[in-house]
């Protein structure tokens, strides 16, 4: 399963990434909507 993060604070979006992915999930990251929406 994959997870998409949009969060614009560097250490909450590194934060997260972290957290989820150790529970087993796909994690992609982005900082800004357009971003988000190119990797999807």
């Amino acid at each position: 399963m994959n997870v998409l993060i949009l969060e614009d604070e560097k250490r909450i979006n590194e934060m997260l990434t972290r957290y989820i992915s150790q529970e087993g999930y796909e994690v992609l990251s982005a900082d800004n909507a357009e971003d988000a929406l190119e990797m999807f």
